[in-house]
């Protein structure tokens, strides 16, 4: 089993806070991937997606995540990654998507 602990930083353009916004983390090997936990803080995604690839340039929607209100969001995911990555594409608030502790 991979335990994967990692503080991201997702910061929207600080002028006007647009979307989408991503970012995505190597792995350095392909694993297993069942499960992405996130953490929040009060600037949040409400609508995003998390995505894995095995070159970080062909990417492969896992799940799709709507109408979420921050906090944590434990989302399950099926396959064999070496790049994850988190797309948000609607904002929860009207600051930026903000500092995400992603667990994988």
């Amino acid at each position: 089993m991979f335990n994967f602990n990692l503080i991201i930083s997702l910061f929207s353009e600080k002028t006007t806070y647009s979307e989408p916004q991503w970012i995505y983390v190597d792995l350095g090997a392909s694993y297993a991937i069942s499960q992405v936990i996130l953490k929040w803080e009060n600037a949040y995604g409400r609508n995003y997606r998390v995505d894995g690839s095995a070159d970080a340039t062909t990417w492969t929607q896992l799940v799709e995540v709507t109408n979420q209100n921050g906090g944590s969001d434990y989302i399950e995911v099926v396959g064999t990654w070496r790049y994850i990555r988190i797309y948000c594409v609607l904002r929860g608030t009207g600051w930026g998507f903000n500092n995400v502790q992603s667990f994988l």
